[in-house]
């Protein structure tokens, strides 16, 4: 049945039972639903509002602000905690399961060291052998000597021998007899002529001569006898022609015994070698360096030409001394033009020393001195040196450098005497050696 509206007193009223009741009675119920909802809303929003301004009240004062230094040192802390001081991360962590990449400590990598530089290039000889005479001289044991060496003298015999060389004898006491364990190997040369054989070569070769790591005597003729060797060499066996004989001696040695010994020193039959103290000297370390370095070494008693301290020498008198950088140099040189090749002179010193000048290492001597200023290569025997006096015009004293006088010239580590004939030979090795 339908519904109908009904008329009451004091106003129209809808009927319940109609369509247009029940639309606005559900409309009613769903504005209260919302307003129920914003004001739900509106409550928690003041309490989130009141919960952050209690929060706010509750903050620590602000910090100061960061200096740029302080700043810079945090990037370079998270850098480094990132990447380490060179870069470098264990990505391997992840699969350990760390979970984060570690930081992997660099190890410290030694610098290789610099190669040591070349003090000169080693070159082929640009000349034949054309420049010297056939080579046809054999190789000479250099221990052949070493059999020859004598043992202590008594009490008696070595007063003898200072009885006979007290002049000599005084300069002798102040040199000491030093032995080095790791001293480098020495071979030592002597120079003479047949006239020599049975004098000079044969008292050094009975006395001093077996002292050295080893030995060889080199003469114009062989002499197996005295286990000498003939060396040939352009231009005659005289004085004036040393410069020729020398040339071919350094060559005979090269060839024969450059890789068998550390250094070599020559020098003629009236020479006298204290092999032990010359062995100490050249283990020096300033000496040691350099020979480890491979420069070439020229030693000896360093003198001026005329007394020109820019034309130096080491004389021949006291023999000089050559490291195997200085021997390879020194043969490289020999037929060069620098080298005066066939020129015929005495002064055959004088002539090494411009060789090793004007060639590819400019090579010159140097000071050889002690400490005191002593020298240790002698160009006189210890009676000659220890009787001499400075004097302005006198050769000695103007091609020296400094020369002391008396017992002051003498250092306790001498090496080398010259002038020494036979009989001063075999006093000197009997109270240097045999009687100490």
């Amino acid at each position: 049945m339908q519904r109908t509206r009904s008329s009451r007193a004091g106003g129209d009223e809808e009927d319940p039972g109609s369509d247009d009741y029940d639309r606005k009675r559900k409309g009613g119920a769903g504005r209260k639903a919302v307003g129920l909802c914003c004001v739900v809303l509106a409550c928690w929003v003041l309490c989130v509002v009141a919960a952050g301004l209690d929060a706010a009240a509750r903050l620590p004062p602000p910090k100061p602000p960061v200096s740029p230094a302080e700043a810079a040192a945090a990037v370079e802390h998270l850098r480094k905690r990132a990447y380490g001081p060179s870069g470098g991360l264990d990505h391997d962590a992840w699969r350990r399961g760390s979970g984060k990449a570690a930081f992997v400590k660099p190890q410290p990598v030694a610098p290789a060291p610099e190669p040591p530089k070349p003090v000169f290039k080693r070159k082929k000889k640009t000349r034949k052998a054309e420049n010297m005479p056939p080579f046809d001289a054999p190789r000479l044991d250099p221990f052949l000597h070493k059999r020859k060496i004598k043992g202590p003298l008594d009490i008696a015999q070595c007063q003898a021998h200072e009885k006979a060389v007290p002049f000599h004898q005084r300069a002798l006491q102040k040199i000491d007899i030093k032995k080095t364990a790791d001293a480098p190997s020495l071979l030592c040369i002597i120079y003479t002529y047949k006239a020599h054989h049975t004098k000079n070569a044969r008292t050094a070769a009975e006395t001093w001569l077996p002292r050295c790591d080893g030995a060889v005597i080199l003469s114009d003729q062989s002499d197996q006898n005295e286990g000498i060797v003939g060396v040939p060499h352009e231009g005659k066996e005289e004085y004036n022609n040393i410069w020729q004989k020398q040339r071919s001696n350094w060559r005979y040695i090269y060839e024969y015994y450059r890789d068998d010994f550390d250094y070599f020193h020559i020098g003629g039959d009236d020479t006298f070698v204290i092999a032990d103290n010359l062995r100490s000297f050249l283990a020096r370390p300033e000496i040691r360096e350099q020979n480890d370095a491979g420069k070439p070494l020229y030693l000896g008693r360093r003198m001026k030409v005329g007394g020109n301290a820019n034309h130096l020498f080491n004389t021949g008198g006291a023999g000089y001394v050559f490291n195997r950088a200085a021997l390879e140099l020194f043969y490289d040189s020999l037929d060069e033009p620098f080298c005066a090749p066939h020129r015929h002179g005495f002064y055959e010193d004088v002539l090494v020393a411009d060789c090793f000048k004007n060639g590819p290492s400019h090579l010159v001597p140097v000071d050889t001195r002690d400490a005191s200023g002593a020298e240790r290569f002698h160009m006189l025997n210890p009676g000659q040196h220890l009787a001499y006096r400075r004097a302005p015009k006198d050769w000695v004293t103007t091609y020296s450098f400094d020369l002391l006088e008396g017992l002051d010239y003498f250092s306790p580590e001498s090496t080398v005497f010259h002038y020494c004939e036979p009989s001063l030979v075999e006093h000197m090795d009997a109270l240097l050696h045999r009687c100490r």
